[in-house]
């Protein structure tokens, strides 16, 4: 049972609060397990509130202070709403928004309460704040995810037709926020992908009709008021049937037409939009022609891999293969090598197991390196005892280090050790995971490591090189300890002590270490 608000809170904190449910700014809210109730206010910012029967809590200015708040007595309020309505305990809702019903029951026949829902829901994608921090953002997109939850409730209850619109308005509001937000991480990005992808489903589900629908996806991206967010034309392939995949080809050509002529440079944003658009229109035809014709620059490895993933989507396995092998044997590096990856990933998914082995040597071949040649042994198994002397042969002749790398890969390493002391000069990354793996077997081996990686450490005055330095000098201790010499090691830090004496970041690092 919750507390009583007129009692608890002032007459201003009432009516604003008041103010602040009628206008719908109880974005969310749900009855815990315990009883309590839990839910999101959109005030200046959002604020979380908790209503228990003798406690309460907000985290805006004045709830922090223990004061029941105006967005304790909106959430107090909705929470009594809900109780009205039937709601049920845990169940996240926005405020008067009805519950879906369940899959037996009234769908397009039964629109009551349907307008509210969709404006309601809606609301929960809008804002005219700025999100410049990352708490505000995430505030944001814990909110959004709701909605978005309500926009498949409501489906389900009104059918998917129904809420195609307001998939488009919760979409626009969306990347109406990005434009005055720090999206930096992806957060909001995200969540407009999942209403996208919501789009595409309802769309699928329940058809607009096909010159609408065109309308939408060519407006949404050619209007000017966006250029971050893509649909993909292949996932509507179903709603749009052939009769609206030529129009929307119609309108791409149009457009295309408009543009004017480049030469020399890259080319605008646009053309390059149209160009994406022509590609994914060929892969929603299904048509692996016009696939192979949407890629105007086939002597690239880049685009001979993304034609081949394209013709994967359509089903068009030999063609695949085939163009991811060419990109791995163009001349583009680590996109060749990226492409002739793909082509092995192909073959072991569609192919035998020794084809899948022969690409791999092939790509280990062209690129020795210890991530090819651990992926080469993985693949053969057994079989790669056949092959390993001569593969680390071939390493050695290139790179040492992706020698040892390989020998710490597979286990080996006291070859890897050796192979360390041939005089390449290696990083300290390298020497320390060389350290890691031999300290406990031979911990007098790897004291003049650990002492030149420590000197390294300090030949830079750097709070970082600090922390590693007296990090190093503890490991040193143990391995010392382990070798029989510990006696020696207060001679070592006293050394140093003396030596860096003018460093007093370095000197309070020992302190913190207890060195």
């Amino acid at each position: 049972m919750l507390p009583s608000i007129d009692l608890l809170a002032d007459s201003g904190s009432l009516a604003r609060g008041r103010d602040y449910f009628r206008q719908g700014r109880v974005v969310r809210f749900k009855v815990a397990g315990d009883g309590a109730v839990e839910g999101v206010v959109e005030g200046e910012h959002f604020y979380r509130v908790r209503l228990m029967a003798r406690s309460w809590d907000c985290d805006c200015p004045m709830g922090v202070s223990g004061v029941f708040c105006k967005h304790c007595v909106a959430v107090a309020l909705a929470a009594e709403a809900g109780a009205e309505a039937g709601a049920e305990p845990d169940a996240t809702s926005r405020t008067a928004t009805p519950r879906p019903a369940s899959p037996s029951g009234p769908r397009q026949s039964d629109t009551s309460g349907l307008a509210e829902a969709q404006k309601q829901i809606v609301a929960v994608f809008r804002s005219r704040r700025n999100f410049y921090d990352w708490r505000s953002v995430e505030q944001y997109a814990d909110i959004a995810e709701a909605g978005i939850q309500q926009l498949r409730e409501a489906a389900h209850r009104w059918g998917a037709g129904a809420l195609v619109p307001t998939v488009q308005k919760s979409i626009a509001a969306a990347v109406r926020v990005i434009l005055h937000a720090d999206d930096s991480n992806g957060t909001i990005g995200y969540l407009v992908d999942q209403l996208l992808a919501l789009h595409a489903e309802l769309c699928t589900q329940d058809p607009p009709p096909a010159k609408k629908l065109v309308d939408w996806l060519i407006d949404f991206q050619f209007d000017g008021s966006q250029d971050f967010f893509t649909p993909d034309v292949a996932a509507y392939a179903d709603a749009l049937g052939t009769p609206g995949l030529t129009l929307f080809e119609t309108r791409l050509r149009n457009i295309q037409s408009q543009l004017p002529v480049v030469i020399g440079g890259e080319p605008d944003f646009s053309r390059l939009q149209v160009r994406h658009n022509l590609r994914r229109l060929a892969v929603a035809r299904r048509d692996p022609e016009a696939v192979i014709d949407s890629f105007d620059d086939l002597s690239r490895s880049y685009q001979l891999h993304d034609a081949a993933k394209a013709l994967v989507e359509i089903g068009a396995i030999d063609l695949a293969l085939e163009f991811a092998k060419r990109g791995g044997s163009t001349a583009d590096g680590w996109q060749a090598q990226k492409c002739a990856h793909y082509w092995c990933e192909l073959l072991a998914e569609h192919r035998s197991h020794d084809d899948e082995v022969d690409a791999r040597g092939w790509v280990f071949e062209r690129w020795s390196t210890a991530s090819n040649a651990l992926t080469l042994a993985r693949t053969m198994g057994d079989g790669w005892e056949s092959v390993a002397e001569d593969a680390y042969a071939r390493l050695a002749s290139r790179s040492i280090r992706d020698l040892i790398e390989t020998f710490l890969g597979l286990g080996l390493d006291e070859r890897a050790w050796l192979s360390a002391q041939q005089g390449e000069v290696l990083d300290s990354g390298l020497w320390t995971r060389l350290v890691a793996v031999r300290e406990v077997r031979d911990p007098v081996s790897v004291l003049p490591v650990l002492r030149h990686l420590i000197d390294s450490d300090l030949e830079v005055a750097d709070a970082r090189n600090y922390k590693s330095a007296a990090k190093r000098l503890k490991q040193l201790r143990q391995a010392m300890a382990a070798a029989g010499v510990g006696d020696d090691f207060a001679d070592i830090v006293a050394e140093l002590r003396e030596r860096h004496k003018r460093r007093p970041r370095f000197l309070e690092e020992l302190r913190k270490a207890r060195l």
